[in-house]
């Protein structure tokens, strides 16, 4: 963060002339960095689910409440998940170090396959496209 005075002309520093940093972190806890939150998948499709947290701890990952993926002594956890049924799976993961103990959630949504339907009777399969030629005058 860059401190200014009113008119731009000096920098605010710290007492030994270097850049003010201000740590933005809310404590102990984890995180999903992916995939991003209200994932869409289909049916078949996979996604990679990475839990990270501050300090080494033990994370551990459930999906809809059955524990899928477990880690000690890490500050990251990793599962591919991989969906198989539509409808929208819930994921939560937690992290203990000592004392502290955090919890996040996530929903991924699963579509199922797009449905197809048959032709109406006496329809082809083709595809027609018309070339219009235009002419303008001035």
């Amino acid at each position: 963060m860059v401190f200014r005075n009113a008119a731009g002309t000096r920098e605010g520093k710290s007492e030994t002339n270097s850049d003010i940093f201000i740590n933005l972190s809310q404590g102990f806890q984890v995180i999903f960095a992916s995939p991003a939150p209200n994932q869409l998948l289909t049916v078949g499709e996979s996604v990679d689910i990475l839990l990270q947290s501050p300090e080494e701890a033990t994370l551990r990952l459930f999906e809809n409440g059955t524990q899928v993926a477990q880690a000690s002594a890490t500050t990251s956890l990793s599962y591919r998940f991989t969906a198989e049924a539509e409808g929208t799976v819930s994921f939560r993961a937690t992290a203990e170090a000592g004392e502290q103990e955090s919890e996040s959630e996530l929903r991924i949504n699963v579509a199922g396959p797009s449905p197809v339907l048959p032709l109406p009777p006496g329809q082809k399969k083709e595809l027609t496209i018309y070339r219009i030629r235009r002419c303008f005058w001035f």
